[in-house]
């Protein structure tokens, strides 16, 4: 890594940007030399090999200061992973960072940053080198003399871990730390923006997350979440599939609410949240488009993918191609969810539509990291 000259972590971090930008690059250019550019799992996937590794050499010792829970956001290196995660979706740069990292199963930058820094600490217990020992043990008893040493960082980032207690009084006492307990602890940790909403009715509320975590997001059995701390991060079915650039563009920005749908577009232009297609007099949102608009075309294209709403909607028909009362949450979610490949389309029709004109330029403006 590189030192400051007045050992700032900060700016030493920030070296980290530029080995970084250099992996994005890479993969940008790869996936124009091998076809992949319509293949955005490919390059999650590449992300994470690549991207995510070159934003955390030395990350050991710079990123103790940046390890707080309130702090997943604020360095620079996790703005250019998710400039690289909203390029790859196609997403405008102010769409949600956490719906965007779990749209696209990756975690912060913290995550890794701080199970690294855990392992350093366990590593220097368990070496046989004095030179790695000593400078640890007189890190410790700084701790009581000032707040800027590195033992200090992760005592201040060890709050709001369920282990808070148990992590504290190791690293005072210089014990090793269960790494494995330690990583379920931190994924818990980071899932608690998603527990916080996780009894808001998306009807009644403008936060895009409880929109995406009730409509959209996948949701693994509690099993899972209580063996791991979380619920693993699984990127939508869509993102597999070999669609062309712009639907798969068009999926994310409506799952995302990355789109200018009124409930939308009122926040910024100051206008009216209400439906300008039908006369419901309702608010238009991802939900009202698919199941509640009775625009004459938007109705012709329920009645072309009738096959997508009979399994889930008692009260569709073709006579009647909408519906005409509220649907629980799960409904949305499992219509969202089903494994059909003409789900896409639909989006993509419903979004051409309703977006025809309005939000050219929201597309066309930059978001690949690696092209600035």
């Amino acid at each position: 890594m590189t030192y400051h000259q007045t050992l700032n972590m900060t700016a030493s971090s920030e070296h980290a940007a530029i080995p970084m930008l250099a992996a994005a690059h890479q993969i940008r250019g790869f996936e124009r030399d091998t076809a992949l550019c319509d293949k955005p799992f490919a390059s999650l996937w590449l992300a994470k090999a690549y991207v995510v590794p070159a934003g955390m050499y030395g990350c050991q010792v710079w990123s103790s200061g940046s390890l707080r829970e309130g702090d997943v956001f604020r360095p620079t290196l996790q703005a250019l992973h998710l400039n690289f995660l909203k390029g790859t979706l196609g997403v405008k740069r102010s769409a949600s960072n956490w719906a965007v990292l779990r749209e696209c199963a990756h975690e912060p930058l913290h995550f890794y940053w701080f199970r690294a820094a855990i392992r350093f600490y366990s590593g220097m217990l368990s070496s046989n080198s004095a030179t790695l020992e000593q400078p640890l043990h007189a890190d410790l008893k700084l701790v009581r003399r000032t707040k800027t040493s590195w033992a200090s960082d992760i005592l201040r980032a060890f709050e709001g871990l369920r282990g808070c207690d148990t992590y504290t009084q190791a690293l005072l006492q210089g014990l090793p730390i269960c790494y494995s307990d330690f990583t379920a602890d931190l994924r818990f940790r980071m899932r608690k923006v998603w527990r916080d909403i996780a009894d808001i009715n998306p009807l009644e509320s403008d936060n895009k997350l409880v929109t995406y975590h009730s409509w959209f997001a996948f949701q693994a059995d509690s099993c899972t979440r209580v063996r791991n701390g979380g619920a693993p991060l699984i990127s939508p079915r869509y993102l597999h599939l070999e669609l062309p650039k712009h639907v798969m563009r068009n999926v994310s920005r409506f799952r995302l609410r990355a789109h200018t749908l009124t409930v939308e577009s009122s926040i910024w232009r100051a206008g009216d949240s209400h439906c300008d297609k039908c006369s419901c007099a309702t608010v238009q949102n991802e939900v009202h488009v698919l199941f509640h608009c009775q625009d004459l075309f938007v109705c012709s294209l329920r009645r072309k993918y009738s096959f997508l709403f009979f399994p889930f909607c008692q009260s569709f028909s073709i006579e009647a191609p909408y519906i005409p009362h509220a649907l629980p949450s799960q409904t949305v979610f499992d219509f969202l969810s089903q494994r059909h490949n003409r789900l896409c389309h639909i989006i993509l029709d419903i979004t051409d539509y309703f977006l025809a004109g309005e939000d050219q330029q929201q597309t066309n403006q930059p978001n690949d990291l690696a092209g600035g």
